[in-house]
């Protein structure tokens, strides 16, 4: 989760912002687990690319079964513990997977491939042994869109 504070609120026209938004110049982060960045193309303003960001692989998830658009752009940002620091990983994210357990087959979870061919699961972005690829739920920024019905 994101945590925001009144002391960050930035302060912007109300005509250049929808209604009963509000904008912040900085976001803390409640848990030490991936997030993501999403941008994309939606069918209502074709011309500009809106960018989110999103919690957790399932905001993702219901993101991408909602969206009426195209998913131009999807980075994973990753935690990794060095000694006794943090450090941040950014994972260019090509495909976002329904996948199953092969000895559990119903215990679904969300699969996201990187560019590079590395494969992302689960809260802590546990690198998957035993997934079974299920449904493509989308291709990012792909030829064929950024969305798979």
């Amino acid at each position: 989760m994101f945590i925001s504070l009144p002391d960050h609120e930035a302060h912007f026209p109300r005509g250049l912002m929808p209604p009963n938004a509000r904008c912040w110049r900085a976001l803390s982060l409640s848990l030490c687990v991936p997030w993501f960045v999403m941008s994309a193309r939606l069918e209502e303003s074709r011309d500009f690319v809106n960018t989110f960001i999103l919690a957790s692989d399932q905001d993702v998830a219901a993101s991408i079964k909602t969206l009426e658009g195209e998913v131009t752009s999807l980075l994973c940002m990753h935690p990794r513990h060095v000694d006794e620091r943090i450090d941040w990983e950014v994972h260019a994210i090509s495909e976002v997977w329904l996948a199953t357990h092969r000895d559990n087959p119903e215990l679904e979870t969300l699969l996201f491939v990187a560019r590079n061919g590395l494969e992302i699961s689960g809260l802590f972005g546990d690198r998957p042994t035993m997934l079974v690829r299920s449904m493509l739920l989308a291709t990012v920024g792909g030829s064929s869109g950024g969305r798979v019905s």
